[in-house]
């Protein structure tokens, strides 16, 4: 059994955009929840 799953939700909207947003109602109990670590300041260094 792993330590820690990681699971990456990306989404081509600000993250001020996606909290709160009514029509997204799993993506915000994820983040609501206090077991979940938030990468906001993560970034793409490549896009292919």
């Amino acid at each position: 059994m792993p330590d820690h799953i990681v699971v990456f939700f990306l989404e081509d909207k600000d993250f001020t955009e996606v909290v709160g947003d009514t029509n997204l109602p799993y993506i915000n109990a994820l983040i609501a929840a206090t077991n979940t670590a938030l990468f906001t300041q993560s970034y793409s260094t490549f896009q292919g």
